[in-house]
């Protein structure tokens, strides 16, 4: 089984020491003049279906039911062992796939050598080859709404050159992206927005195009909703850092203190979702194992929403899975429509394993769990 342990919620925003007064999880009053009447969503594009899906722990692509939380293999084979070139999956990886709805396209090359883009219909259990690129090798998809962004590695003298096309999968036609401020070594950070927000490997350059990619602009993970947001944090004296949560409104100057004491957050949809951290004593004197480890969710199981403003901020559901909040690679962001997915873990001596998904609606607060 494979291990596990990431950073805690790869899309916090931690600025430096500050202070504001509010209480726990409340927001402060804000005035007419500073409160948006209408916000911008929060806009992954990812086609609303019954799945969510991921990879489990032995790198094989699975689905997990929104509804239920049943998991089963991409693959509709009972008799496959999901191991072997027999498995119409088999290969597949994280890059290479990416659902739309309920139809997931994956990659692949054909006995010839030539890269395949292929359908699969987990509703019906069938397969279609849909797009076929002969002289060069596809190597990976990303799914926005009905298209695909897929990048191909044109194999040339002194390297290997790259470049970025989106497939449309209601037409079938493709539209090349304008590569000038793509370069061949940049990758996909995410979609979101109507916007590629790309990545430098191993530096911590990001920028954003359009979906055309034009408008070259410098990415800043503080700008959502059409407003700017701020996340910085103090020490409690047991030693956990206190988070508060600070938006500057479109079209003002002066920045509003919108969630106090809080523990660190993202943003899904129309909601900010986040966590109150628990005591590290708390934690100990709830659990620690033979090894000393504490096994205890440092959060409490909880989670919390809030409106865009702050408003509206409560517990959104609580579970006795330990909820590491760590994320997915951006290929696969773990939402569905209204339905996002936060890992829980379990201990085995020393070690953590995440094997396991708390699959849950951002506006209701039911959840259930997924094993992966």
């Amino acid at each position: 089984m494979k291990k596990t342990v990431s950073a805690f919620l790869s899309l916090i925003i931690i600025i430096t020491l500050f202070s504001c007064s509010n209480v726990q999880g409340q927001t402060e009053t804000n005035s007419e003049t500073n409160t948006p009447t209408d916000y911008k969503p929060y806009k992954y594009g990812i086609v609303e279906g019954d799945y969510i899906f991921s990879m489990n722990s032995d790198a094989l692509p699975i689905k997990c039911s929104v509804h239920d939380g049943k998991t089963s293999y991409l693959c509709p084979d009972p008799f496959c062992d999901h191991m072997s070139g027999k498995c119409q999956f088999y290969g597949v990886k994280s890059e290479t796939f990416s659902p739309v709805g309920n139809t997931v396209y994956y990659l692949k090359h054909d006995e010839t050598g030539s890269s395949v883009l292929y359908s699969f219909d987990t509703d019906t259990a069938k397969t279609k080859s849909v797009f076929t690129c002969e002289e060069s090798s596809m190597t990976s998809v990303y799914a926005y709404e009905y298209r695909l962004l897929i990048r191909v590695a044109e194999n040339i003298v002194r390297g290997i050159k790259g470049y970025y096309f989106w497939y449309d999968t209601k037409t079938g036609t493709t539209e090349k992206l304008n590569d000038a401020y793509v370069p061949s070594d940049n990758i996909i950070y995410m979609i979101r927005d109507d916007r590629i927000i790309w990545h430098l490997p191993g530096k911590q350059d990001y920028y954003s195009t359009d979906l055309h990619g034009d408008d070259y602009k410098e990415y800043d993970f503080g700008y959502r909703y059409g407003n700017y947001y701020e996340m910085e944090y103090e020490f409690a004296e047991d030693g956990r850092r206190l988070y508060s949560l600070y938006v500057t409104f479109a079209g003002e100057s002066e920045r509003t203190c919108i969630l106090k004491d809080i523990g660190p957050c993202f943003y899904y949809e129309n909601k900010i979702v986040y966590f109150i951290t628990e005591p590290r004593d708390e934690q100990r004197a709830a659990h620690v194992d033979e090894s000393g480890y504490v096994t205890k969710d440092p959060t409490g199981g909880n989670v919390y929403v809030a409106n865009p403003d702050g408003s509206d901020a409560h517990l959104l559901y609580h579970t006795d899975e330990f909820i590491t909040g760590n994320t997915s690679d951006m290929n696969h962001p773990l939402i569905c429509g209204d339905y996002f997915a936060l890992l829980a873990a379990r201990y085995e001596g020393d070690e953590m394993f995440e094997d396991k998904l708390i699959i849950a609606n951002v506006n209701t607060g039911e959840f259930v769990v997924a094993y992966k």
